[in-house]
Order: structure tokens, then C-alpha cells, then sequence
């Protein structure tokens, strides 16, 4: 039997501190993540820093799971439930990479449900007046 976890989710503090133009914020961003032992090895130190440092969110730029649809979509699932915990934790924003391509971005799309996640495969966000462009070049 399954078990269900439970998790505290974050949002932004949408307080007139959180808008103001002049406060700071940090955010995680990286790429090329997969399940095996070195993708292990980064949720571990994911899971350490989020621990210690107050981060805002989370933007995974492509190529996640190494790949989403490698044995029929199972090492998708295997990555998202090993990523479960942090994802969970913190927005979670993607854009895909060349490595989500299979099936016209088939596992991608059904898997992430992004801004403007169609054909331009690419997405923007402002966050205390600041622009945030994510794309797949």
C-alpha cells in the first residue's frame, strides 16, 4: 500500500515588504538533472541548502530526468518522486530542454503545467519589478 505524504507548500510573501523593489531575493536555478547516483547526490545537497538558506523558489532550466520518457515515462516518475519533497516545499518552475523534445514534448507537457507551455516552449516572470525570461533555445 501506498503511502501519502504530506507537505507545507510555500508561497511569496505578498506583503508591502515582499514588493518592495529594493529588498533582495534568492532563488535556485539549474539544469540537467537526472535520477542516478550524481542526481541523488544533488537532492542531497538541495535538501542541505534549502535547509539553512531561505530561497524563494526553484527554476529547473531542461533536460530533467535524463529522460522524462526513457523507459516508456517510468525514470519520469522515478524523478518526480524523488524530487517530491523539495518541489513540494518551494514553487517549482520549469522550461524544458532538449532532452524533453521526445514526442513533440509529450512527457514534458503532461508532466509540468507551466506558463505558456506550448509551442514557443518559454516563459517569463516578474518578481519585485525584476524580468525573469526562462527559454529553449
Amino acid at each position: 500500500m501506498k503511502q501519502n505524504n504530506l507537505f507545507n507548500g510555500r508561497t511569496p510573501d505578498t506583503s508591502q515588504t515582499f514588493r518592495d523593489v529594493n529588498n533582495s531575493f534568492t532563488l535556485i536555478v539549474f539544469g540537467d538533472w537526472g535520477t542516478g547516483p550524481i542526481g541523488q547526490y544533488t537532492k542531497h545537497l538541495l535538501g542541505e541548502e534549502t535547509l539553512t538558506r531561505d530561497y524563494l523558489g526553484i527554476l529547473h532550466m531542461g533536460d530533467i530526468a535524463y529522460d522524462l520518457d526513457d523507459e516508456d515515462g517510468k525514470i519520469g516518475d522515478d524523478y518526480l518522486n524523488m524530487i517530491q519533497p523539495i518541489a513540494a516545499t518551494y514553487p517549482y518552475m520549469t522550461v524544458p530542454g532538449n532532452h524533453e523534445k521526445a514526442d513533440n514534448f509529450t512527457q514534458y507537457i503532461n508532466r509540468f503545467n507551466m506558463p505558456n507551455n506550448g509551442v514557443n516552449q518559454g516563459t517569463s516572470l516578474e518578481i519585485m519589478k525584476k524580468l525573469i525570461t526562462l527559454l529553449n533555445i
